[in-house]
């Protein structure tokens, strides 16, 4: 792996996490809304961009971001699928 590489990794850290929080927040204050298919529809925008560009390692970065994101979105439903059971 080369540097700009690693400094780019390093960047995407902090990303994901913001990702990761603002997406369960809004899945969990606006259960209705769709998010899941909005993060995939923005994701095949960016994905169409970052590949007409061929801008490989990019959007390889993006997919991780997006990965955080669907995994926010699914902790959130389980969780309050769980909490729904529970009462």
């Amino acid at each position: 792996m080369g540097s700009i590489a690693f400094i780019l990794i390093l960047q995407l850290i902090p990303i994901c996490m913001i990702v990761f929080v603002i997406s369960g927040i809004i899945q969990f204050f606006f259960p209705n809304i769709k998010l899941p298919i909005i993060t995939l529809f923005l994701f095949i925008i960016g994905s169409m961009y970052f590949w007409t560009n061929r801008w490989l390692e990019e959007w390889i970065l993006f997919t991780i971001v997006v990965a955080f994101s669907f995994l926010a979105i699914a902790l959130v439903k389980f969780y309050t699928k769980i909490y729904m059971m529970a009462e």
